[in-house]
């Protein structure tokens, strides 16, 4: 019952109804205080209003309450995005070895610095689209210029798609920042706070947006 009351909620928050849905994880948990399933739905609303530590403070209670479950595996972005690379590797080991954890493995070593771990741990992405592998390349060198090139301005070139999960538009954004791409990336993480993934927290504390993103372009949350 948890579970699919849970995956209503996750649907709302990637839908923008982020004040219903935080009113019906809060409920879920009050009502289910030892449920993993609902301190990780309360956290996954916390993650998409930019309330990162509350974020994160949830992810741990449902580790704790249910260690090893690996549908936890997504709390790793509360930790991620505000640089907390040590606890981020801690949920994608709940699913180590799987398709999910090579995906996000170089975002992990990106934002660790290591340049040439992340090269050889995107060998291993998959190479579906919405895995964004293709960009991954091009930033880190792999590809020639003129695709990185080219890719940004299809970036540049994307429009707000009501209804659709913001947060993959986010993380384009912070590779294309690493990339020198400020425009955009800027573009992209635009459009995603306005479709109400609320990036604060992040703006100020992704190490891929140190040099790109400051806390003016947060306005819209």
């Amino acid at each position: 019952m948890s579970f699919a009351a849970g995956q209503l909620i996750t649907n709302r928050v990637e839908r923008g109804e982020l004040s219903k849905a935080y009113e019906e994880a809060r409920a879920l948990v009050k009502r289910r205080p030892q449920n993993a399933q609902a301190h990780f739905t309360l956290g996954y609303v916390y993650r998409y209003a930019g309330l990162l530590e509350d974020s994160g403070q949830e992810c741990e209670a449902a580790l704790r309450l249910d260690p090893g479950n690996y549908l936890l595996r997504s709390c790793t972005w509360s930790f991620l995005l505000r640089g907390d690379t040590a606890e981020a590797r801690k949920f994608v080991a709940l699913d180590a070895g799987s398709e999910w954890s090579s995906w996000l493995m170089p975002a992990i070593l990106l934002r660790e610095g290591k340049m040439n771990e992340a090269r050889e741990a995107t060998k291993k992405m998959p190479t579906a689209p919405r895995y964004g592998r293709e960009l991954v390349e091009a930033a880190l060198g792999l590809r020639p210029a003129l695709e990185l090139d080219r890719m940004a301005q299809e970036a540049a070139n994307v429009t707000a798609e009501g209804g659709d999960d913001p947060e993959p538009l986010y993380e384009k954004g912070t590779v294309l920042a690493f990339a020198g791409k400020k425009e955009a990336a800027l573009h992209l993480i635009r459009i995603a706070i306005k479709q109400n993934y609320c990036a604060l927290s992040a703006l100020e504390l992704d190490p891929l947006l140190s040099k790109c993103v400051k806390r003016r372009n947060s306005r819209t949350c």
